[in-house]
């Protein structure tokens, strides 16, 4: 038997690389310009699409900025990270999107970003008390270094897990209902 020496590619876009689904995926960031894939969406409000399922979205601009997530379906995931701080006058929030009918659901560690400071651990309980979370780069976290996981269990309920890195001694719930 002879094994082939020639490389055998599980698909491509045009010389992007592999798109093996879980291998590459759509990166999204609130900087101050660009188009939506990869290159900035601006400091505006972003409605994430089904299809989408897997994006990183990065949170990269003091101004804050708003994402909203697909209505849940069963193994729908995003990840959020910050990677600049937004400041006490603006925030980071993630929102389901129907308040009335889709809700969050899990935990998520809070800490002080200064040494020997607070830290907490709050929960979302899949009801209407929570269907966001909002970070002010302050008391409620959104500091450089947040991570964020939004995994669809079902058509009504986002898992969320995560860190959520604040920068006072005392950190708050992140978490709320509309």
């Amino acid at each position: 038997m002879t094994i082939s020496a020639e490389l055998e590619s599980v698909s491509s876009q045009e010389g992007n690389g592999s798109v093996a689904k879980g291998i590459h995926r759509e990166v999204i960031t609130f900087s101050a310009t660009g188009t939506r894939a990869g290159q900035g969406i601006g400091t505006v409000n972003y409605q994430l699409a089904p299809d989408q399922s897997g994006a990183l979205v990065i949170f990269n601009t003091g101004d804050g900025g708003l994402v909203t997530l697909p209505t849940p379906v069963g193994g729908m995931w995003f990840e959020i990270v910050c990677q600049i701080a937004t400041t006490s006058s603006d925030v980071y929030k993630v929102i389901t999107n129907s308040t009335t009918t889709e809700f969050l659901l899990g935990t998520v560690l809070s800490a002080s970003a200064t040494v020997a400071e607070g830290m907490d651990v709050f929960t979302a309980d899949g009801t209407t008390n929570h269907d966001y979370i909002s970070m002010n780069g302050t008391t409620t976290g959104g500091g450089v270094g947040t991570r964020l996981v939004f995994t669809a269990i079902n058509t009504t309920q986002w898992f969320v897990k995560g860190t959520n890195q604040g920068s006072v001694s005392a950190v708050l719930d992140p978490f709320g209902g509309t």
